[in-house]
């Protein structure tokens, strides 16, 4: 955490994250699908027949690999209501068996004749979205097909922003999402367009429109609060939202508001976990969200606070992880007592810190000698390094933390924004 708090010249802080990209994995209390909210990719998507829809929904699964686009509850539903039109449509019933019978190269084929032909947005649409599940850059163009020919159909809009994010081409992403404002008919799919356009936004390095779109987003939730629909997937949309706000007001400088959207955000998420108990992913959220009031905390002189956020987190994350059902939880508790170190040395408390981090770092390599190609692993070995090296008489030297460094570069894990600080790295061991 503190992932953009500058560095002093004489001792260095902890390096930032990566920023996310527009849409690469689901929030940390990520949206459950809500059937009144989700995108039809076809005017007419018309009733499925006998048992062929589960047949084709299996064809597609069985063909999906490395080329499909991260799956999202949108993206869930509008396969399949393209699953329903294209069964219901006769020309394509051809189509529909050969998903059926896993001939999905020449069912791909067969629908951008079709759509070729008809010369229709919502037959690309229906294309793209079959294929977004498979093969995120054939959806990508069959959705560009749909967006050059209609910009008023919002889920046309929103799925070519989410791909052209995917491929990395940040202005089109830009350009698609701005056009989904613009298509959005309801407050619902306004909101779902602004927090679009904050995601693209944010991996542009935009700081001060992600905060507007993300606010605007924000407030959509709130509205919809605010008109009685208090059901989970509501919260748990209005909780990611506010997060990702603070995130881009923490990547703005603006920790004391920062800190408040996760206040917020904390307390949306404990009413979900209670109403849930026991949910996993709902836990991790917590925690995720524990971690980053902590740390706005520390940045406001509140230690005593940050300390009581940051210890709740260590806390969830060490049940997480002593489940042993996921190997998944060991770099996550590493980050959290990442975070409660850095804490414990902003409010004096230095040998508590020292503690903290070993323990820190003794999960973080363990974890990366269990899997070399862990990223997140090898990431948090050279945060916890470099905190231990700006603290002195901890036996860590800067030459281990050009390294640690050098070792996640040579796996194409050093991403560049860390480059300033692998160049300090080298710097001081050069001076040791």
């Amino acid at each position: 955490m503190f992932w953009k708090k500058k560095p002093k010249d004489d001792k260095p802080a902890a390096p930032p994250p990566p920023e996310p990209p527009p849409r690469a994995a689901a929030p940390a209390t990520a949206p459950v699908a809500d059937a009144r909210r989700q995108p039809s990719p076809s005017s007419q998507p018309g009733a499925p027949t006998g048992d062929l829809k589960p047949r084709v929904i299996a064809g597609l699964d069985r063909a999906a690999g490395d080329l499909a686009a991260l799956p999202s509850p949108e993206s869930a539903e509008a396969r399949s209501r393209a699953v329903d039109a294209l069964i219901a449509d006769p020309a394509l019933r051809g189509v529909a068996q050969d998903f059926a019978e896993g001939r999905t190269e020449s069912a791909f084929e067969g629908l951008e004749r079709h759509a070729q032909s008809a010369r229709d947005a919502a037959k690309w649409a229906l294309a793209g979205a079959l294929m977004y599940g498979v093969d995120a850059q054939r959806a990508k163009k069959t959705y560009e097909q749909a967006f050059a020919i209609d910009q008023r159909n919002f889920w046309v809009c929103m799925f070519t922003a989410r791909l052209r994010g995917m491929a990395r081409d940040l202005e089109g992403a830009n350009a698609a999402a701005a056009a989904a404002i613009l298509a959005g008919r309801t407050p619902d799919e306004r909101g779902m367009a602004f927090s679009e356009a904050a995601l693209v936004e944010m991996a542009r390095e935009n700081f001060e429109s992600a905060i507007i779109h993300g606010g605007q987003a924000v407030e959509a939730s709130r509205g919809a609060i605010r008109a009685g629909q208090r059901d989970a997937p509501r919260l748990s949309e209005y909780v990611a939202r506010l997060t990702f706000l603070g995130d881009a007001n923490v990547s703005h400088g603006a920790f004391e508001t920062a800190h408040s959207l996760f206040e917020e955000a904390l307390s949306g998420a404990r009413k979900l976990s209670a109403a849930a108990g026991g949910n996993l992913a709902l836990a991790r959220g917590m925690a995720e969200i524990l971690e980053k009031s902590a740390a706005t905390s520390a940045n406001s002189k509140d230690h005593v606070r940050a300390i009581e956020r940051a210890e709740e987190a260590v806390s969830i994350r060490r049940r997480l992880s002593a489940g042993g059902a996921d190997a998944g939880d060991k770099v996550p508790l590493a980050s959290a007592l990442n975070t409660l170190g850095e804490v414990q040395r902003l409010a004096g408390k230095t040998e508590s810190a020292k503690l903290t981090f070993k323990e820190a770092l003794d999960i973080a390599r363990a974890a990366s000698a269990r899997d070399p190609s862990d990223f997140a692993a090898k990431r948090e070995v050279w945060s916890v390094l470099w905190r231990l090296a700006t603290m002195g008489d901890t036996g860590v030297t800067w030459k281990q933390v050009a390294d640690a460094m050098e070792m996640l570069a040579s796996y194409g894990g050093l991403n560049p924004g860390d480059q300033r600080f692998y160049d300090e790295a080298l710097k001081r061991a050069g001076g040791e």
